[in-house]
């Protein structure tokens, strides 16, 4: 697994734009700004919220492509797996991310939705 990215915040804001969950976004950069829930909590929650909402074909690659990054995958050989260990995997990222990055990536990801 590889740290996030500057790329992978703009691959996060097209997704959030093409699935519309733009004031979801914003709820979660201001809960981790305040602490209202652990980080693993708001990951958890915005991972089902975007699945969620995954209802098109290009959302569903746009999120592929998006998870795959950091997991330094193929987004097809992500997508192919069992569901549950593709969640398991996915769920991992949140090991690998540290708090700080976490609160930068979503304060940016925030910052860039108008």
């Amino acid at each position: 697994m590889r740290k996030l990215r500057g790329t992978d915040v703009f691959a996060a804001l097209r997704l959030v734009k093409e699935l519309e969950i733009e004031e979801q976004v914003k709820l979660i950069a201001s809960a981790m700004e305040q602490k209202t829930y652990s980080q693993k909590e708001l990951g958890i929650g915005l991972l089902f919220n975007v699945l969620g909402n995954c209802g098109s074909k290009k959302a569903e690659e746009m999120f592929w492509e998006l998870a795959a990054g950091p997991l330094e995958m193929d987004p097809k050989e992500l997508s192919e797996m069992e569901p549950l260990e593709a969640i398991e995997k996915i769920k991992g990222l949140s090991e690998v991310i540290d708090t700080e990055g976490y609160k930068r990536f979503f304060k940016s990801l925030a910052g860039l939705i108008k």
